[in-house]
């Protein structure tokens, strides 16, 4: 005798088998391949490691070499690019308002400093820069503002370099009262791989 579930049975599992068989129709989103991700992680790992195995070259001039770690950058200040300085000896001096900055800068009339004489004050100077200067670095620790001469190492070769005038500017608060100096410093030696030894 047969069994009387037996196309039921046929038919269930016929449709099972159908369904089991079907490719599945998921949007889950996949990631990039296995190779392209350990790829990736290996580029950052080198550069990582790259950035750590190349040394930051030391600055000689920096205020914390030179024992003011505790002082401030003061940024040069610069004259309205209509107005030019007049020439003043004496040293560094202050300007503390807008009649005293129109004695010593020739400007366009209704060509103002820019500056709030009410907060600041400008100490200003005529300087000259020598054939070896690489610039100042004008640092403030609240007591003395301190001039870093930065000197260059000359390379062989090089042209003799002419002394240059400028006048140098920087504000503090108005009514400060500071001690000046003046620290001096070489630079390493910047020369190019052409250069004759």
């Amino acid at each position: 005798m047969g069994c009387p579930h037996a196309p039921r049975i046929a038919l269930v599992l016929a449709t099972f088998l159908a369904c089991s068989s079907q490719p599945s129709k998921s949007t889950e989103r996949r990631g990039p391949p296995k190779d392209e991700l350990d790829a990736e992680l290996g580029a950052k790992a080198e550069a990582k490691a790259e950035a750590k195995a190349t040394p930051k070259a030391i600055d000689p001039c920096s205020p914390s070499l030179l024992g003011l770690g505790a002082a401030r950058t003061l940024k040069p200040w610069a004259a309205p690019t209509e107005c030019t300085g007049r020439t003043a000896g004496g040293g560094l001096s202050t300007i503390a308002s807008e009649a005293a900055f129109a004695k010593r800068f020739s400007c366009p009339r209704g060509t103002a400093s820019g500056i709030d004489f009410d907060k600041l004050q400008l100490m200003v100077e005529d300087r000259t820069l020598s054939p070896a200067g690489a610039g100042t670095i004008i640092v403030d620790d609240g007591a003395t503002v301190t001039f870093i001469e930065r000197m260059r190492s000359p390379c062989p070769g090089d042209p003799q370099p002419m002394p240059i005038g400028y006048t140098m500017g920087f504000l503090l608060p108005a009514g400060a009262e500071r001690k000046f100096a003046t620290r001096n410093c070489t630079m390493p030696p910047q020369c190019g791989a052409s250069s004759p030894p």
